[in-house]
C-alpha cells in the first residue's frame, strides 16, 4: 500500500512509519535508513530526475537528502 505523504505532517511521523516497516529486520535508526535510501537514489538517478523526485516529497523530508551543496546548485 503506497504511503500518502500528504497525511503525514512531521518528519517524526514519516520516520515512525519507516521504523514500523523495518521492525522485522531488527533495531534500526529510521533516519539513517532513510538517508541511505536517498543517497542510493542520488547515485543512480540523473540530477534532473532526482530534483523532480525531491520536489514531490514534503518539505520536512528535504533535510534528509544528502549533500546540501548539490541541492543548492540545482535551484
Amino acid at each position: 500500500m503506497p504511503l500518502a505523504f500528504g497525511r503525514l505532517r512531521h518528519k517524526e511521523a514519516f520516520l515512525g512509519i519507516v521504523a514500523i516497516a523495518l521492525e522485522d529486520i531488527g533495531p534500526i535508526d529510521p533516519e539513517n535508513v532513510t538517508r541511505a535510501v536517498l543517497a542510493v537514489l542520488k547515485r543512480h538517478i540523473a540530477p534532473g530526475e532526482i530534483k523532480d523526485v525531491r520536489s514531490l516529497l514534503p518539505s520536512y523530508l528535504h533535510d534528509l537528502w544528502p549533500w546540501p551543496r548539490f541541492w543548492a546548485a540545482c535551484r
